[in-house]
């Protein structure tokens, strides 16, 4: 990580830090839906076309489950490490 710190807004941050933890948790839930649906739909719709539909399905969340692993091991600690880093000069300042 670059040592130097530019001009931020800690709660800037914080907030960008939420909200990639509440993508996180979104997604999560939101696959869960998608596959639940297709299973349902799956129940009745039994063709060539819903074959198509659940390997389409099966691929995008593949790769949102890709997009997620990247937030959740590479993002989120990132952030997180900028945050304290942030808060550590913050408080080195005030003394």
């Amino acid at each position: 990580m670059n040592s130097t710190i530019s001009v931020v807004e800690a709660e800037r941050v914080r907030e960008f830090d939420r909200r990639c933890k509440e993508y996180q948790e979104s997604q999560k839930a939101l696959t869960v839906k998608l596959r639940n649906a297709v299973d349902a739909v799956g129940r009745t719709w039994r063709d060539a076309d819903y074959l198509k539909v659940r390997e389409l399905v099966e691929a995008a969340l593949q790769q949102m489950q890709a997009a997620g692993k990247v937030v959740s091991e590479q993002l989120v600690p990132f952030v997180s490490r900028k945050l304290a880093l942030i808060d550590e000069k913050t408080h080195q300042r005030s003394l």
